[in-house]
């Protein structure tokens, strides 16, 4: 049996995503996996491994152990889902963090990602030059299969969002939705998950409602319950979101709401305008166009949830992902002969680590007050709060 030791930071959907597909697999396929914070890594846990899979290791300690894993004959991967070397302005850029990366890169056998544009740009960087396209895992049961009202009632429109993509929301989106408002006032409604960006005015016309993050499975079951009929998803054209997986088409496929696109990779790789969703240019005009396109067709939005669910149950299920990555990665199944030589303690590593966790925040601290004023830096330490606690108890 091949066991492959998952190193990861902080908790977020793309950990939650892995360890659902990858803790159901040592039965089917002989591998065990084990999570690990990186907070909580020590050398026996490098010993017990064959493989050492690092998720977004853009930090001082994850290199370091990726440098004793290898040293010891372990098979090293890393996972990108975001272009953590070319961040855009409105994130806070840190030195230390960038050469993290690049250095557990250059310790790594594969990297893997889900943005095929992505991998092209750091695969050079790899000790094995190899780069490996993945897709999330659906199964049969997460996708929701629901009856459609064709009838007329109020269409329920969802925008679900990390905080950092109000501004997207407020530069493409609500322009045309205030003017479709005032057009089909009281004909649907808006709901924001995770996203509070500026309605003023807006709840005149249509209910308008706000609910907070929530883990991922809550999340799931949010949506489902919520019965939302079309879901927006605003995306900016460059370098970063070029590299971006489509979370959001499989979020609200599963759901059974037809989305609505920015026509921008990585949206272009699997929707099909008027097919299996709607893909919208970043203009007002056209915007509204698909907003009205939606809201006046029913039987359109049923077909297009139809359509992409189809296309999920068919492309993204365990079989067809786990037979693409074994045959790409035979590594991952093989069980090694373990070697005499063992990791070396770790405790050194993991001081200077805290340290700069410290460093993060501060650095952190004086960006966002620069750049978004006191008020976001008041909510944005609210929601981090759990792991600036952890620090200082640590």
């Amino acid at each position: 049996m091949s066991n492959i030791l998952f190193i990861y930071e902080n908790d977020m959907p793309t950990v939650s995503i892995a360890r659902n597909f990858w803790s159901g697999l040592s039965e089917k396929y002989g591998i065990f996996s084990r999570f690990v914070r990186l907070q909580h890594i020590l050398s026996f846990d490098v010993d017990w491994c064959d493989v050492l899979f690092l998720i977004r290791p853009n930090n001082d300690y994850a290199w370091k152990i990726a440098k004793k894993a290898r040293y010891i004959g372990k098979f090293i991967v890393t996972m990108c889902d975001d272009d953590l070397l070319n961040l855009p302005k409105e994130y806070p850029d840190l030195p230390w963090h960038r050469g993290g990366l690049i250095k557990a890169l250059n310790y790594s056998d594969v990297l893997i990602s889900s943005s095929r544009y992505l991998l092209d740009k750091m695969v050079e960087y790899t000790a094995g030059k190899r780069g490996v396209l993945i897709d999330t895992v659906v199964r049969p049961e997460e996708i929701l299969k629901r009856s459609y009202n064709l009838q007329e009632h109020i269409v329920k429109i969802v925008y679900a969002a990390g905080s950092q993509h109000e501004k997207l929301f407020e530069k493409f989106v609500l322009p045309a939705l205030k003017q479709v408002a005032v057009q089909y006032s009281n004909r649907f409604s808006l709901s924001f998950v995770s996203v509070h960006p500026n309605c003023d005015g807006m709840e005149k016309l249509i209910p308008v409602s706000y609910v907070k993050g929530m883990p991922l499975n809550e999340y799931r079951r949010y949506m489902e319950e919520q019965k939302f009929d079309i879901g927006i998803s605003p995306l900016e054209c460059n370098e970063f979101s070029k590299c971006k997986y489509f979370n959001k088409y499989l979020e609200y496929t599963l759901s059974g709401i037809v989305g609505i696109y920015s026509n921008v990779e990585p949206y272009t790789y699997v929707v099909e305008d008027g097919y299996n969703g709607i893909l919208a240019e970043n203009t007002l005009e056209s915007w509204k166009e698909k907003f009205i396109l939606l809201l006046d067709n029913p039987s359109l939005r049923r077909l297009c949830s139809q359509n992409a669910q189809k296309h999920v149950a068919e492309k993204f299920s365990e079989e067809a992902v786990m037979k693409h990555i074994l045959d790409e990665l035979p590594e991952i199944s093989q069980s090694k002969e373990k070697l005499y030589r063992k990791c070396s303690s770790l405790a050194v590593q993991r001081l200077w680590y805290r340290i700069l966790r410290c460093l993060d925040y501060i650095y952190k601290l004086f960006f966002y007050l620069k750049s978004e004023g006191l008020k976001s830096v008041c909510r944005k330490a609210v929601s981090h709060i759990k792991q600036l606690s952890f620090i200082c108890c640590f």
